[in-house]
C-alpha cells in the first residue's frame, strides 16, 4: 500500500486538474492499487461545492412539487446529521425543470449562502468524519481542488477573510486528515493569461460563446470581493487569478505535507503522468 492515501490535486483554471485526476486513478488501479477519484459535482466524502445542504424539514416540500424525481433524489443524496446532502448535477434534471435545479441550486453554502462559522464547521466535520472512516481501509482517494481552490475562493471573495484567517483555516483541514498522509500537486501555469484563455476556448459552446468565461467573470464582478477591488471582465479574472496563485503558494509553503509542484504548459499528459509516477510510486532502490 502507498504511504499517501489521500492525493489533492491543485492548480488555476486549465491547469489539467480533472485530467490528471483520471489518470493517477488509472495509473493506481492498474498497479493492483485500490483508488477512488472524486471530481467536482459528484457527492463528496469532503467537499461540498455543487452540492444542496437541504435540511430535512424541506424534503417532503421537494418531493411533493417534484414527484418525478424523488426516487432520483433519494439515490443520489446522503443524510449528514439534519441535512440531506444532494449532488445536483448528478441528477439528470431535465430543462424543463430548471426551477428545481435553481431551487437545489440555492441550498449550497458556497457564494456566500451562509456564515462563515456555517461554512467552515461544516467542513470541519466532514472532513473530520472522512479521516476517520477512510484510515480504516486500504482504499487511496484522489481530491480535485477541495484544499485551496475552492476555500480560497469562498472565504476571500465571499466572507471577507484574511491571508491568515485562510491560511488557518486550510492547515486546520489538513490536520484533520493527517493520518492519511496527504500529499499535494499542484499544477502550476508558467502563463496565466495563456492557460485561461485556453480554458475558456475548451470550454466554449458548440458554437463558439465563451460561456464558460463570461459565467465566471459575472460571478467575479458580483462577488463583495470583486465589487471592493473593481474587477470587471476578462482582465479582472487575469487579476484575481494572479493573486490566488500568490495566495495558494503561500500556504502550499505552510503545510505539513510534500507539496510538488509541476509545470505542463504544453500539456503533455504522457510527460506529466510519469512526474506523478515517479513521486507517487517510486522505484525501489537497488541494492549495491
Amino acid at each position: 500500500m502507498l504511504p499517501n492515501r489521500l492525493i489533492l490535486f491543485e492548480g488555476l483554471p486549465g491547469t489539467g486538474k480533472s485530467t490528471l485526476s483520471q489518470k493517477t486513478y488509472e495509473l493506481l488501479t492498474s498497479h493492483g492499487i485500490p483508488a477512488t477519484c472524486y471530481n467536482e459535482g459528484q457527492l463528496h466524502p469532503a467537499d461540498l461545492s455543487w452540492c444542496a445542504c437541504v435540511p430535512l424539514s424541506d424534503l417532503p416540500s421537494f418531493f411533493k412539487n417534484y414527484p418525478a424525481y424523488e426516487t432520483t433524489i433519494k439515490e443520489h443524496m446522503s443524510i449528514e446529521s439534519d441535512y440531506a446532502v444532494i449532488p445536483y448535477l448528478e441528477l439528470g434534471i431535465k430543462p424543463e425543470d430548471g426551477t428545481l435545479l435553481d431551487l437545489l441550486a440555492s441550498y449550497e453554502i458556497y457564494d456566500g449562502r451562509k456564515s462563515t462559522e456555517f461554512f467552515k464547521q461544516k467542513h470541519y466535520d466532514r472532513w473530520k468524519h472522512f479521516g476517520i472512516d477512510a484510515v480504516q481501509n486500504e482504499n487511496h482517494y484522489i481530491f480535485e481542488c477541495t484544499l485551496l481552490q475552492n476555500h480560497i475562493n469562498e472565504l476571500l471573495l465571499f466572507h471577507n477573510q484574511t491571508d491568515q484567517e485562510i491560511t488557518l483555516h486550510i492547515l486546520h483541514l489538513i490536520e484533520l486528515v493527517k493520518d492519511l498522509n496527504p500529499v499535494l500537486i499542484y499544477l502550476n501555469p508558467t502563463n496565466i493569461a495563456a492557460t485561461t484563455k485556453a480554458a475558456s476556448k475548451e470550454r466554449s459552446s458548440s458554437s463558439g460563446v465563451p460561456e464558460w468565461e463570461h459565467r465566471v467573470c459575472d460571478w467575479l464582478e458580483h462577488s463583495p470581493y470583486g465589487k471592493l477591488h473593481s474587477l470587471t471582465g476578462y482582465p479582472g479574472l487575469l487579476t484575481y487569478l494572479k493573486t490566488r496563485k500568490d495566495l495558494e503558494e503561500h500556504i502550499m509553503h505552510t503545510l505539513p505535507i510534500p507539496c510538488y509542484i509541476l509545470y505542463n504548459d504544453t500539456h503533455d499528459w504522457s510527460q506529466i503522468a510519469e512526474k506523478i509516477e515517479k513521486i507517487l510510486i517510486p522505484k525501489p532502490r537497488k541494492q549495491a
